[in-house]
């Protein structure tokens, strides 16, 4: 006795409309975290400023402190559910075009939360180790590879945002706006770089817009989201 597999036509298989609302509102609750951790911690000391200024910064506010590392710790979960539904749309424009720009926004994304997740490590093990008596070397030497991170975290977020906004220019995967949005957001974060390896105002000033964008891109995603449940 033989058996046969029947191929799956896997355009024909109903998807639950569940997860995309879930994914919508998480990218808003994403970014909600980011906004709430930026205000809790305040303003941070740049790569310029001496141990004295770092010392200082993680003894003033403790509370408030630690509260901005916890809500960034907990927006890592939403932020995953939000880039697992942002990659169904171009995904789909994949099978049909034979092309990867899915899997790109997942790379860049990941990548992106992995610098967030190693700039929060290195943040919460200075704040703990405040009264440690580290080294003024070794504090500015983890100051610097935290903000290194967070140079990485926008580049990578960037690059997804523009692997997002490729597919929406050439196939209309989304509104032609959207896309050129998401350009924008990756060009920006591409810039940012120069903040990491220069101590100046308008090295680090040519990475600013690189938020705002990525803060509405994030919103508009969540609608078109919701609207495709």
């Amino acid at each position: 006795m033989t058996t046969h597999t029947v191929p799956v036509d896997t355009d024909t298989i109903p998807t639950s409309t569940t997860f995309d609302r879930i994914a919508a509102v998480s990218g808003i609750v994403f970014l909600v975290c980011i906004l709430l951790s930026m205000v809790l911690v305040g303003s941070m000391p740049t790569t310029s400023d001496d141990a004295a200024k770092l010392t200082e910064y993680f003894a003033n506010n403790a509370g408030g402190h630690k509260a901005g590392l916890l809500v960034i710790c907990f927006g890592i979960f939403p932020a995953c559910l939000f880039l697992a539904g942002l990659i169904g749309n171009p995904r789909r424009s994949d099978r049909e075009h034979g092309e990867q720009w899915g899997t790109a926004v997942a790379v860049f994304f990941i990548v992106g939360i992995a610098m967030l997740a190693t700039s929060v490590m290195i943040d919460a093990g200075l704040m703990l180790s405040r009264d440690a008596g580290l080294s003024d070397d070794l504090l500015l030497a983890l100051w610097d590879i935290s903000m290194a991170s967070t140079g990485l975290m926008t580049l990578a977020f960037g690059g997804a945002t523009l692997s997002a906004g490729i597919p929406a220019i050439l196939h209309g995967t989304r509104p032609t706006w959207y896309g050129w949005l998401g350009v924008a957001a990756g060009v920006f974060g591409l810039l940012g770089l120069a903040g990491t390896v220069s101590d100046s105002d308008s090295a680090v000033a040519l990475g600013l817009p690189m938020f705002p964008l990525f803060a509405v891109w994030i919103i508009a995603g969540s609608v078109f989201m919701w609207k495709d449940a």
